[in-house]
């Protein structure tokens, strides 16, 4: 109800302070889990309930506390014990992990290993939940894009750097992750089959 009879002028659905940035709005069940990931490979799983609710100008509850301050969240999901965790680096590097692998944790603590980010893989900038009938693009800061199914990406454990999903070109970095359902036409994207 806080977020009907919107003006066209938009209204405020969050404070925050200077140094901060809303980077994404989910709309959730209201007694699912909710999963955190950071660009420096952490990810926290927590149960939603622990998220009380409040006002539209509220500053909201601490989701997960930085190791370094200079990381940053790139992705909040919500997931059940079932789900699938879809993760991508910068540098192309990809894998799924089951949700089992993440324990279930408090909200507001540093969370664990999702992905072991370094040199080769780079920072994360996607953390989503993927089904076996869904398809993944993925978008790089020069405009090349890759579609494949998301059967040919690897299941590892959680924490490991992940498998080369896009070859890139010198400088090259992925900017952008999106999941479709599987069939869905996206003019200029076509599926690349597993095996070319």
């Amino acid at each position: 109800d806080l977020l009907k009879n919107i003006r066209s002028t938009g209204i405020k659905a969050i404070t925050l302070p200077e140094d901060d940035s809303l980077i994404s709005v989910l709309e959730t069940r209201g007694n699912g889990e909710i999963m955190i990931g950071t660009k420096f490979g952490l990810a926290i799983r927590f149960s939603e309930n622990q998220i009380r609710p409040m006002g539209r100008s509220a500053y909201g509850v601490r989701g997960i506390r930085f190791k370094k301050a200079s990381d940053e969240v790139v992705s909040v999901v919500e997931v059940d014990e079932s789900s699938t965790i879809f993760t991508v680096t910068e540098k192309g590097y990809g894998k799924c992990a089951p949700c089992s692998d993440y324990r279930l944790q408090a909200r507001g603590g540093s969370g664990i290993i999702n992905v072991r980010s370094g040199s080769k893989n780079g920072r994360v900038v996607s953390l989503n939940r993927l089904s076996e009938k869904q398809d993944v693009i993925l978008v790089t800061d020069t405009g090349r894009t890759i579609r494949f199914r998301s059967s040919n990406i690897p299941v590892q454990k959680r924490g490991g750097l992940g498998v080369k999903l896009m070859g890139l070109r010198e400088g090259e970095v992925i900017s952008g992750v999106a999941i479709v359902e599987e069939g869905e036409i996206i003019e200029g994207v076509d599926v690349v089959d597993g095996n070319e």
